[in-house]
């Protein structure tokens, strides 16, 4: 429905008090307060100045939150619904072990010790100094 509100505090409060949330409308003369309120209103989308514009731009996702559903259509997000993502990995250069897996060796340490003062210290002074010998 379209209400008159006193301010700002109640249009939000009354918009957000819904069980709905699929779409909503801001209709004001104050462009910057319109989009601090469009923030706060608990939908899906949000028109300012406008009712259903969001509806004929299909980049734009679509959905709902509360009872008016979940998930969107339209734009990225809808064609995302219908993909299942899974991640497949394989050892591309077959070595016999992970480099970074067990067995550990002083070997594999020390080479890491070298890759990460390499990556996270700075000056090339102290990238390229020695190690210090570790303690067992």
């Amino acid at each position: 429905p379209i209400m008159k509100v006193k301010d700002r505090d109640e249009a939000v409060r009354f918009a957000n008090s819904s069980r709905y949330g699929l779409d909503s409308s801001v209709f004001t003369r104050d462009p910057k307060g319109a989009w601090e309120i469009a923030g706060e209103i608990q939908a899906g989308a949000v028109c300012i100045n406008d009712s259903l514009v969001n509806f004929i731009i299909p980049e734009a996702p679509m959905g709902g939150i509360k009872e008016s559903g979940l998930g969107r259509r339209h734009g990225a997000e809808g064609i995302r619904k219908y993909c299942r993502q899974k991640t497949i990995v394989a050892d591309r250069l077959g070595l016999k072990s992970e480099f970074a897996w067990f067995p550990t060796t002083s070997r594999k340490r020390d080479f890491f010790r070298r890759a990460l003062r390499l990556l996270f210290r700075s000056g090339w002074r102290n990238k390229l100094s020695a190690p210090k010998p570790t303690r067992r």
